[in-house]
């Protein structure tokens, strides 16, 4: 079941589309601070729809969704117009999808394996125009 909230405060707003149940309370606790999770939906299609009704300042999308890929989300809300920044937030670190999502209009590809140290920034640099791609490098967080 899909789960959001009505926009309130003066924090930037952030909408989950992830499979992954578990994810929606790791993202809220990582942005808590800075950043309103308005939202959490599980797959592609009802991802295009929260964001229409929503209007979130940033979308974390995977890639991999049931119903809509998450790149052709990402490429049916910027064909639609929508303002809202969009982050790809997956496991799947293959340089194509990374390459395949900044030309779709992603703002940022963050590797869930990297989540702690990177999906603040990512959302900050996103917010501020910028794009942020999470490091190859093994090891170093």
């Amino acid at each position: 079941m899909d789960q959001t909230v009505p926009q309130v405060g003066s924090k930037a707003c952030v909408l989950l589309a992830d499979q992954g149940i578990g994810n929606a309370g790791l993202v809220s606790h990582l942005l808590y601070s800075e950043f309103q999770v308005v939202g959490t939906v599980y797959d592609g299609q009802a991802a295009v729809t929260a964001t229409l009704a929503l209007k979130p300042d940033v979308l974390l999308i995977d890639i991999i969704l049931p119903r809509l890929h998450g790149l052709d989300v990402i490429r049916r809300l910027v064909a639609l117009g929508v303002k809202s920044k969009m982050i790809v937030l997956t496991a799947v670190e293959d340089p194509e999808y990374v390459d395949e999502a900044l030309k779709a209009g992603a703002s940022g590809y963050v590797f869930k394996r990297r989540i702690t140290s990177d999906l603040p920034m990512a959302v900050r640099e996103a917010l501020g125009g910028g794009i942020f791609v999470s490091s190859t490098r093994l090891g170093n967080c």
